[in-house]
């Protein structure tokens, strides 16, 4: 079976660079419980 999955990666950094930004969706929007 062929599938493709559409995938973009972005780094959000805070302006030391120390830290990461993580998110999760919430239980409203498409793809909910998915990390971002």
């Amino acid at each position: 079976m062929n599938s493709r999955i559409n995938v973009i990666v972005g780094i959000l950094y805070n302006s030391n660079k120390d830290k990461v930004l993580i998110t999760k969706r919430t239980s409203k929007q498409y793809l909910s419980g998915y990390w971002e």
